[in-house]
């Protein structure tokens, strides 16, 4: 799959300043990979010498030296999620928590000793734009995956434990919750600011290999984002091969209709 650039820093200030008066939203969609295969080995595929720095600082702001140890991550069910959502710091809406009444849903807690410390989920199948909302005035974008992936969305960590590799750990958890699937794929995203996340999952193999944004205005969506992001290693398929791709091995995103 072809990657994309991070943007250059430049271009994220001006996003940022729009996005104070308009309701915008600009979001990175990560993918990592099934084990054995590589992505960006081609000199075609490297970034230029501006992004390629992009990418080093971006990594750098995940500062850890080593990730926090005697961790313990598990499976949270419903009542886990209301005792978890007690603590505002997590930001768990009625939205979130409802996700467990899906099957396709499940939820990875983080503890140190007792205390729960980092909270994120996972879905399969088909994931409705009201699980991947940047906020309240926003109809969110969602995803229909494959069988072989799965989606990653609202990390909760709490402040005083970010930058200790809580989400990496979080994710290798949830991958063994997995391991008598089909699932050998994750796909995430992340706002185009939170390098934080951004270094968190680079550092388990993700790579971003495109961008999506919704813009609202007067209460209505706008949607800027690739229909379909195949899985196919094919990086110079013809006209007659994408038209008649198969949708099996593609991510679909869509936007609130």
């Amino acid at each position: 799959m072809q990657k994309v650039q991070v943007l250059p820093h430049w271009l994220v200030s001006a996003y940022q300043r729009l996005a104070r008066v308009l309701v915008l939203d600009v979001s990175y969609v990560l993918l990592r990979a099934a084990p054995g295969e590589t992505h960006g080995d081609d000199p075609a595929e490297e970034p230029a010498k501006g992004c390629a720095n992009d990418h080093a600082k971006l990594r750098a702001s995940d500062n850890t030296s080593r990730e926090r140890e005697n961790l313990r991550c598990q499976l949270l069910d419903a009542d886990d999620l209301i005792a978890a959502a007690r603590d505002r710091r997590f930001s768990i809406t009625n939205v979130t928590r409802e996700t467990m009444t899906e099957p396709s849903h499940r939820a990875i807690g983080a503890f140190d000793g007792t205390d729960l410390v980092g909270v994120c989920f996972f879905a399969t199948g088909h994931v409705d734009p009201k699980h991947n909302r940047a906020g309240e005035h926003f109809h969110g974008i969602g995803l229909r995956c494959p069988e072989s992936v799965c989606y990653q969305y609202k990390v909760f960590v709490l402040p005083e434990y970010r930058n200790q590799g809580i989400n990496p750990q979080m994710i290798d958890f949830a991958l063994t919750t997995y391991a008598n699937s089909p699932v050998d794929t994750i796909v995430t995203t992340t706002d185009i600011t939170n390098t934080g996340f951004f270094a968190s999952v680079t550092k388990r193999g993700f790579e971003p290999v495109a961008i999506a944004a919704e813009w609202v205005l007067f209460k209505k969506s706008f949607y800027w984002m690739p229909k379909h992001l195949s899985l196919n290693q094919d990086r110079n398929p013809g006209q007659d091969q994408i038209q008649n791709r198969d949708r099996s091995q593609s991510i679909e995103l869509f936007g609130q209709t």
